[in-house]
């Protein structure tokens, strides 16, 4: 198992290499509506505790 420290600072927009490999949540509903590639950052907004 690799260890990574979670809190790092994100490379630049330039030095970062390109998503080609999908993300699988195993959930139908997010796969579909919100396809993300491994290692793609993604914003996620909504209100406090709404889940």
């Amino acid at each position: 198992a690799e260890r990574r420290r979670v809190e790092v600072k994100a490379p630049g927009i330039i030095p970062r290499k390109s998503v080609h490999e999908p993300m699988q949540t195993g959930l139908k509903a997010i796969d579909s509506l919100i396809p993300v590639g491994r290692g793609q950052r993604e914003l996620i907004i909504g209100d406090r505790q709404t889940g």
